[in-house]
């Protein structure tokens, strides 16, 4: 059974390991090289930052998925306030993840959690569309870089 817990600065290791195996089988930015230092002070920042989650699903002891979010303000009304991934990778547990989420944004009084994709799997695309409205899209323009 799939377990959904905060994670703590202990968590950080298993975070990283989980992480770049899940980038580099499913091909996730090939072109960034993974830099173990700063992904670990990245995990390690984000659980201990107030405002921030992070969040993972382990099965067996293991971790099979994660959901680090940020809690945002709309720039036109403070008032209106949301939480946001800054990087969700999942192997299993994605749905309770999601739920795990809701749940602090109700706690919260928060009206939405916004996920976004950045994978080209229709996967994960298919589960969005299914559980959520579509609000637009991330797009990413390249830079060519003088040399």
């Amino acid at each position: 059974m799939i377990q959904v817990k905060l994670a703590t600065v202990r968590d950080v290791q298993d975070l990283v390991a989980f992480g770049v195996k899940e980038k580099e089988e499913n091909e996730v930015l090939p072109e960034i090289p993974v830099n173990f230092e700063d992904i670990s002070y990245w995990f390690a920042e984000c659980i201990m930052s107030g405002g921030n989650y992070v969040f993972i699903a382990k099965e067996n002891e293991e971790i099979c998925g994660f959901l680090v979010l940020t809690e945002m303000a709309c720039p036109w009304n403070k008032n209106h306030t949301y939480l946001m991934d800054l990087m969700f990778l999942a192997r299993k547990g994605g749905l309770k993840l999601i739920r795990t989420a809701k749940a602090l944004a109700n706690k919260k009084k928060m009206k939405s959690v916004v996920l976004s994709v950045s994978s080209k799997k229709e996967r994960s695309n298919k589960l969005l569309n299914h559980i959520s409205q579509n609000l637009g899209g991330i797009y990413e323009i390249e830079v060519a870089q003088d040399e």
